[in-house]
């Protein structure tokens, strides 16, 4: 179905909020009257910034993705590389206390999908151990991860390595 969206804008940098969208995005119906379109409402959004285009997708919100107060079940997320294995881009804004106030910052981190599995955060805290786990069943590219012959800066070489080498 072709509508047209209501994209939020940053104001001073011009570009997509992508933390607005990921629950929900608006769109005007034929009449004009915009619209809340969910997560659960659609498999895919698409549109075209700066031309760029843009694919917020629909998925399982398995690790409670969106903040405190959002409730839903699936979430949307940008997606960055389709595969068997594929990354999407998730944004929030994260923030530190700072004498009587709060410094804040926006995040963005890249979350993993196999069509088989939940969704899995690429951390760094613990990225050897997850990412080994998580591409076990392809020996040769684990152990290049915990050898440290791959790192978390590599992993869009590691996804292509798994989908074009491992994938079924």
């Amino acid at each position: 179905m072709e509508v047209t969206l209501v994209i939020p804008i940053e104001m001073v940098t011009q570009e997509v909020n992508f933390q607005k969208i990921q629950t929900s995005i608006k769109y005007r119906n034929e009449r004009g009257k915009a619209v809340r379109l969910r997560p659960e409402d659609a498999e895919e959004v698409r549109f075209t910034h700066n031309g760029i285009p843009v694919r917020m997708v629909s998925l399982p919100n398995t690790i409670e993705l969106g903040g405190a107060n959002y409730q839903g079940e699936r979430i949307f997320l940008q997606l960055v590389t389709e595969g068997s294995v594929s990354v999407y881009s998730y944004e929030y804004r994260d923030g530190i206390p700072l004498g009587y106030g709060m410094a804040t910052f926006d995040v963005d981190r890249l979350i993993l999908h196999k069509q088989t599995r939940t969704l899995m955060r690429v951390r760094s805290e613990s990225f050897r151990k997850d990412m080994s786990l998580y591409f076990g069943e392809c020996p040769e590219l684990a152990q290049k991860i915990r050898d440290k012959e791959l790192r978390k800066k590599d992993i869009f070489s590691i996804v292509e390595y798994y989908n074009r080498e491992c994938a079924e």
